[in-house]
């Protein structure tokens, strides 16, 4: 048995999985006939080995080394997995090696069988006593007691309970999965079908939707948001903290995101984009309107949007200056798209800015100094701690470094200069003005 940590600990007996003794009997191989069938018991697998309040497709997705989506399909019984999928899937649910063989058999007679309606689908399409079964079984829970009901579908087979509420009006189904606790709910909500779901999510309140999507595998969530359009999604990450948001716009397809995200409250989707990675960040605003991508770098620069002046420079020069790079690498043209932001950032208070060089990773503060304007780089290096600012200086070309130097304060680059190593100390004094590296020498401390 793979090790799955005590929390993991399962006990595999005659195709029935039980945690802490309790055994589940519709967990079995030998039942499946068809893809939907196989895609049932992968499901019910993976509930009921994985810990309750964590049975995610994105952890066993971890586990088996298998792709969420790939996973997400297999269990949808709409999709056939390859041998290797379910393998490596019952392998990482625990199943002892002696009957992994029956799930491989159970994955070959769905294959076999995948051209033939399942016996479940072949009733509802033909069997009329079926079909007025599900018929009084529909109008039964439209009259039962909401909470009666919500206990029932809470109690059924995840597929039969989201089979059942796709065929319930999106109303009702919404206020049946808002009587059920949240992470059940929302791994019923995972099983319907998308457009079932967007429909359901849509009929229910806002916050309610929202903490359905923050407990769900951020693949699906992804999925379903994108599947709303841009105004719905817009405002159901509007709720949703900046690294979630973040995450399902960089996962989302770029042109979806960029739409969003011109949508978005400039500030809402500045913070989503520092939460994202740099390369999917720069996609989608690369993508956005033009007039849209203008303000939002602008608001950034102009606002106070972050929790103080030193962090909104430094998410400024970080996001901004590399963005330009990108643009430039990709063939656009960059100074109508930056320019209205960075004025008015170069002329923040130079305190705010010594913190920020501080703090930030010295080869970045380095290529920061070097970029801007030199008086405004000496103003910057003077509000930072002597040892640091030395240590900036050497790291930036020589030449940028002598200018900045040049335009510093004689008493504060003797400060800077004395924290270096003596030949690096010399070697500026000589590359000076003359007039500054004497006045330079007269203010640092005469060797004892």
């Amino acid at each position: 048995m793979s090790d799955l940590g005590t929390s993991w600990a399962v006990v595999v007996h005659s195709g029935a999985v039980a945690r802490n003794g309790a055994s589940n009997s519709e967990i079995d191989p030998d039942l499946i006939n068809s893809v939907e069938d196989l895609g049932r018991q992968l499901s019910l697998l993976r509930i009921h080995v994985f810990p309750v309040d964590n049975p995610t497709v994105r952890e066993l997705s971890k586990r088996s080394g298998v792709p969420p989506a790939t996973i997400s399909n297999a269990e949808s019984g709409r999709h056939l997995p390859s041998l290797d999928v379910v393998r490596n899937i019952v392998t990482a649910c625990a199943v002892p090696a002696d009957d992994v063989p029956r799930w491989l058999a159970a994955r070959r007679r769905a294959h076999a069988n995948r051209d033939r309606p399942s016996p479940a689908a072949t009733a509802r399409e033909t069997g009329p006593i079926v079909a007025t079964a599900q018929e009084r079984l529909k109008r039964l829970f439209m009259q039962m007691p909401i909470e009666l009901a919500a206990r029932r579908i809470k109690s059924m087979p995840v597929l039969d309970a989201a089979e059942l509420l796709e065929a319930l009006p999106a109303d009702r189904a919404a206020t049946l999965l808002s009587r059920i606790e949240p992470a059940p709910a929302a791994h019923l909500v995972a099983a319907l079908d998308v457009h079932a779901a967007v429909k359901r999510l849509g009929a229910m309140g806002v916050e309610r939707a929202v903490s359905f999507l923050r407990m769900m595998d951020s693949d699906i969530a992804t999925t379903l948001l994108q599947a709303m359009g841009a105004s719905a999604a817009t405002a159901y990450l509007s709720l949703l903290a900046p690294d979630l948001a973040g995450r399902s716009l960089a996962q989302m397809d770029p042109p979806a995101a960029a739409k969003i995200l011109e949508l978005m409250d400039d500030v809402e989707a500045l913070r989503c984009l520092v939460a994202m990675d740099r390369r999917s960040s720069f996609e989608r605003v690369a993508l956005m309107n033009r007039d849209a991508m203008r303000q939002m770098l602008a608001r950034l620069a102009s606002e106070s949007v972050f929790e103080s002046q030193a962090l909104q420079l430094a998410m400024l020069f970080s996001f901004a200056a590399d963005f330009a790079d990108f643009m430039r690498s990709q063939g656009e043209s960059v100074d109508l798209l930056l320019a209205p932001p960075v004025r008015p950032a170069i002329e923040m208070s130079p305190e705010a800015a010594g913190h920020w060089l501080a703090d930030m990773q010295p080869e970045q503060a380095a290529a920061r100094l070097a970029t801007a304007a030199p008086p405004t780089a000496a103003r910057w290096l003077t509000h930072v701690p002597p040892g640091r600012a030395a240590g900036l200086l050497n790291l930036m070309p020589f030449d940028a470094a002598v200018t900045r130097i040049t335009e510093t304060d004689p008493a504060v680059s003797a400060t800077q200069l004395s924290a270096m190593a003596s030949a690096d100390s010399k070697r500026y004094l000589a590359a000076l003005p003359a007039p500054v590296a004497h006045a330079v020498r007269a203010q640092m401390p005469r060797p004892s």
